[in-house]
């Protein structure tokens, strides 16, 4: 009788193994990983094919290099956690890509990826050929947005697509990305300061792509004192939120619409210098003071 009383489900419920499937044929294809800070490491594949595809797979990941293949019949116990410099992960097929966080700047960590069929007692894995496997390095710091060709003052060279230099972690700035030629990408440099901070000194900072700067929120920033040089790519600070912004002092090369429609009140330009090439400049800018 159940008028006004409970019921107690006390029977455990058990999760079966699976059994009964026989070794995946292949192993993923372009595993890739990839650190866009100094705590995160991204990882990308493309799912194992063939006659018989994968239940899922397991992700090794360490600080130290080569993996032991694991074996047949015994299911390598799951740790997420690669922040102690190890980590065993089960992805399911379809997924394609894993993210680990938390990690250690400037540090090597390499992966290993193995297709399985079944799972518990009866996990088959997939170790002929050999695994994929890929390293990936943290920065000390955040990387910048890709897309510009752009020169340190060392004289390195960072072409378009690659990954830009990064920024020094020290407080000051920490999540900067240098604008994009789409206006729909908007990076936040609300208050930040460029005069110091990143890994080589921005004075003197070059680059040869167009939109240096654009569609970007540097709203507060501080550019004072640096001497900027685009030579001819056009569109620097274009559609850019300038306000309170501090270029005092600072002198700056571009090519045309540089300031081209940027926006903003009481931005700072005593004693700045400009020479711009092209036409174009300021043009529908919506700055006051």
């Amino acid at each position: 009788d159940l008028h006004g009383g409970t019921v107690a489900l006390t029977q455990a419920i058990t999760v079966l193994d699976i059994f009964g499937m026989p070794e995946p044929t292949a192993h993923v294809d372009n595993f890739t990983a990839f650190a866009p800070s100094n705590e995160i490491v991204n990882l990308s594949w493309t799912d194992a094919g063939g006659a018989d595809p994968p239940y899922g797979y397991v992700l090794f990941a360490s600080t130290t290099p080569g993996f032991p293949d694991p074996v047949d019949l015994s299911a390598p116990e799951m740790d997420p956690d690669l922040s102690d410099g190890e980590a065993v992960v089960y992805l399911r097929q379809g997924l394609q890509s894993h993210q680990f966080s938390g990690l250690t700047g400037t540090t090597p960590y390499h992966f290993a990826i193995y297709p399985y069929s079944n799972t518990g007692v009866n996990i088959d894995f997939k170790t002929v050929p050999a695994a994929p496997v890929d390293s990936a390095t943290t920065p000390s710091g955040i990387l910048l947005g890709d897309g510009l060709d752009y020169t340190l003052g060392n004289g390195v060279v960072i072409t378009s697509g690659a990954p830009m230099d990064y920024i020094e972690l020290d407080g000051i700035v920490s999540d900067a990305q240098f604008g994009s030629a789409n206006e729909e990408v908007v990076s936040n440099l609300r208050g930040r300061d460029f005069t110091t901070g990143f890994s080589e000194p921005l004075n003197g900072f070059s680059w040869s792509a167009s939109s240096f700067m654009r569609s970007v929120n540097a709203s507060n920033s501080n550019f004072s004192g640096l001497v900027l040089n685009g030579g001819t790519a056009a569109g620097a600070f274009r559609s850019t939120s300038l306000t309170n912004a501090d270029f005092s002092g600072t002198t700056i090369t571009a090519g045309a619409n540089s300031f081209n429609s940027a926006s903003g009140k009481n931005a700072i330009f005593a004693g700045a210098e400009f020479d711009l090439s092209g036409s174009g400049h300021f043009a529908g800018s919506k700055m006051t003071g």
